[in-house]
């Protein structure tokens, strides 16, 4: 996440797991849901929120025990707006943040 800008610092690596849904969507429409049960006056200038009454978590919240995706805490739906997208993640941990205040490089790994 770059809160001030694509070219500035500090910047945030954030890390989720026990991801239950992800979406990333342009940002004319992508808020439409959280806007409509949400007042935009409390919002402030954040970039990133937790949506507390998410449709989206409750329902994987409902699972339970089922717990597919693994977790331990609660089923959360975490929001962050972008400047061209919108990204929601519902999880059932928390995430680690990571503040990064110069270039580096960063290696993904995936196991098919």
């Amino acid at each position: 996440m770059a809160p001030n800008g694509t070219d500035r610092y500090p910047k945030y690596l954030i890390r989720f797991s026990a991801v239950y849904a992800f979406t990333s969507e342009e940002e004319g429409g992508g808020i439409m849901d959280f806007l409509s049960t949400t007042d935009p006056s409390k919002l402030g200038s954040s970039c990133a929120w937790i949506w507390m009454d998410s449709p989206h978590s409750a329902g994987y919240e409902s699972w339970g025990e089922m717990r597919l995706r693994g977790g331990t805490g609660p089923v959360v739906h975490y929001l962050i707006f972008g400047i061209n997208n919108n990204i929601g993640v519902v999880t059932g941990e928390v995430p680690s943040i990571e503040r990064v205040d110069g270039p580096r490089s960063l290696d993904l790994k995936t196991q098919l």
